[in-house]
């Protein structure tokens, strides 16, 4: 998928979205002519009065995309370098050392250039942004293993160390006020924006063992245990032990199947096993190295005095969240391999999930604190099935299909939070719901006689003392509730087909999803009251006016700016089947390739992500794994390619 990473006017897509179609992208004169420059390239249309009869735009003036493409500059240089070094020794017959050495060296520079010409960057000079970082990774392991066999007795242990370094130091400027308009060097700008620069150091250690054994290829087990240290946690709660069990059965293997013209294969198989996590994310996107120290950030508020600001508060009982994963489960295959399945339960316990904590109002958002808050439990079903339908000859037909299904529980939160839940963002973390469940206020219809956009309201009544539960049409005194619809689908998973006759060749694949709910905030975006003039949805149609009073939307204006606020209106099941692929080619018969001077050529043309069904149009859920829509990422872009392939 494609992921636009750049907010605001910069990006292309969310700028497409918002602004209404009636802008022009090139600039024209007041006979609305295509205007150009002493040098003949076509002038874009900022939107800032040099438009016909000086007009300008009340939506994102001083931007144009599709100039800044054509003008601004952006470039990133990569320079790896990556050696491995491995040194092997037989100590005795059977018992080996072995030394690994990994170095992984990575200098970044990147150049963003804002042209003079048009666009933001226009109206302050010309912009040059320049960083660079330098990434170091060392990796040092060293293995012993032991292996041997004893009649139908096999054998294999491992006893390993290994440490991983991480190093990294940046530093970046942005300048102003170009005197050259087309020069990238950053002495070209004379005015200092913004000087930065920040590293971190990260290591992780561990000490590990594994037993692996099997008789006779019929029966398997293994065992390991690990100890991992982190940087990222205080020298106090830095280590964690890890371990995990599987065990396989052949059963074809068995006197009982050897004959058996029904069951060709058939292996049982369940492991247990402990996994440690130590990444925890800031702010989406980077990392916190430092959990058990506060992380200051030093101001400037315009007097040249260095202040210190609380930007993370660090806590010394961090733990590793601990993922225990179990997994039982079975493949076979029959009648002649026709039928091949694979199927197996899996349970997935999170304990001491490591979550930013809530903390007192006097904070108001000026730093956060990560600490483990309790425990969460996935737990499902998933089987693979390959159907050989036909095989005659030239002529071979499949089909495939796979399914997951799991549940999603909160099993334990901090004692302070049980009662009333945790609030993260759309979504409520209640023990015994799931980690997805919407917690928004609900949507109660639109009042006919003045369109307005209400809510309901429960409070308790100060006669009755009880709760009661009215209809508001003040936001602000609507009531949040837990919905009980959540982001996470009921299944999901693929299904296609193969089809070959002689050298043709036809492969279609599709992806769904079913039974989960998604948030549309683009959708929402659409009715915005805002004095802009940006894009709206084509369902402004369906929003209240007198002359349509039953409408299912509420009335937009300039001054209701709550009428489209978060709530339950803007849920949306988010089902979808997607047609992913198709691929059809053609193998040339051999004869004809000879004539080529060729031993083989196939021609194929293949479609990528052709269609999607989905509940509302423009709305794919496949861009956000949390359901809610997102308005600077893109949905996948459809393609079609034409290839050949020639063997010689």
């Amino acid at each position: 998928m494609l992921y636009l990473q750049q907010t605001g006017f910069s990006n292309p897509f969310q700028f497409a979205r918002n602004i209404a179609p009636f802008y022009p992208v090139f600039l024209r004169d007041d006979n609305y002519q295509i205007l150009y420059d002493n040098s003949g390239q076509v002038l874009y249309d900022y939107g800032d009065g040099q438009g016909p009869n000086g007009a300008t735009r009340s939506y994102a003036v001083f931007e144009n995309p599709v100039g800044n493409l054509q003008y601004d500059k952006s470039q990133t240089t990569n320079n790896i370098t990556n050696a491995n070094l491995g040194l092997n020794y037989e100590i005795i017959k059977g018992l080996d050392f072995t030394y690994n050495f990994g170095a992984y060296l990575e200098n970044t520079k990147n150049l963003q250039f804002g042209n003079t010409l048009g666009g933001t960057s226009s109206s302050v000079g010309g912009t040059i942004n320049m960083g660079s970082v330098f990434k170091s990774t060392l990796n040092h392991q060293q293995l012993l293993t032991y292996q041997k066999k004893l009649d139908q007795h096999n054998f294999n242990i491992l006893i390993g160390h290994e440490l991983n370094k991480i190093k990294s130091d940046g530093f970046s400027g942005s300048k102003q006020q170009l005197l050259l308009p087309n020069s990238l060097s950053f002495d070209n700008a004379v005015r200092i924006t913004d000087l930065s620069g920040n590293g971190y150091e990260y290591a992780v250690e561990g000490y590990f063992t594994r037993l692996l054994y099997n008789y006779a290829g019929k029966y398997f087990f293994n065992a390991n245990i690990r100890r991992d240290g982190s940087s990222v946690f205080s020298p106090e709660s830095r280590w964690g032990n890890f371990y995990g069990l599987g065990v396989a059965w052949n059963v074809a293997k068995e006197d009982f199947l050897k004959d058996n013209t029904v069951i060709n294969s058939l292996r049982l198989k369940a492991s247990y096993g402990q996994q440690g996590n130590d990444n925890i994310l800031l702010d989406g996107s980077t990392r916190d190295y430092y959990a058990y120290q506060d992380i200051y950030g030093i101001n400037n508020f315009g007097d040249d005095k260095p202040v210190l600001s609380l930007k993370k508060q660090g806590n010394k009982d961090l733990k590793w969240e601990t993922s225990k994963n179990l997994n039982a489960g079975f493949e076979i295959s029959l009648f002649k391999n026709k039928i091949n399945l694979n199927a197996d339960y899996f349970e997935r316990k999170v304990s001491d999930m490591i979550y930013a904590l809530p903390l007192p109002p006097s904070n108001a958002g000026s730093y956060v604190k990560y600490g483990n808050i309790g425990d969460m439990i996935n737990k499902g079903v998933q089987a693979n099935l390959n159907v050989e339908i036909l095989r005659s000859g030239q002529f071979q037909w499949n089909v495939y299909g796979n399914a997951t299904h799991y549940k999603n529980k909160i099993t334990k939160l901090p004692a302070e939070q049980r009662n009333t839940g945790l609030v993260s963002g759309l979504f409520i973390l209640n023990e015994g719901d799931d980690r997805y469940t919407y917690y928004l206020k609900k949507f109660a219809g639109v009042n006919p006689t003045n369109g307005d956009a209400q809510w309901y309201r429960t409070a308790v009544n100060t006669i009755t003392q009880q709760e009661e539960t009215t209809i508001t049409a003040n936001y602000k005194e609507a009531t949040d509730y837990n919905t009980g619809k959540s982001a996470i689908p009921k299944v999901y998973g693929g299904f296609g087909t193969d089809f070959t006759y002689k050298g043709f060749n036809l492969a279609v694949n599709f992806a769904y999803q079913f039974g989960g709910y998604g948030y549309d905030d683009i959708y929402r975006t659409l009715f915005h009251s805002d004095t802009y003039a940006s894009n709206y949805s084509t369902d402004l149609s369906k929003t209240w006016t007198p002359e349509n009073p039953n409408a299912a939307l509420p009335r937009v204006d300039l001054t209701s700016t709550n009428q489209n606020e978060h709530s339950t209106l803007y849920l949306i099941k988010s089902d979808y089947i997607s047609l992913q692929d198709v691929t059809v080619s053609y193998q040339l018969p051999d004869g004809f390739a000879q004539q080529a001077g060729l031993s083989g050529l196939k021609v194929y043309v293949t479609g990528n992500n052709l269609y999607l069904w989905s509940k509302r149009k423009g709305y794919d859920p496949r861009t956000s794994l949390t359901g809610v829509s997102d308005p600077y990422r893109y949905s996948t872009l459809s393609s079609v390619s034409l290839g050949f392939k020639f063997n010689f």
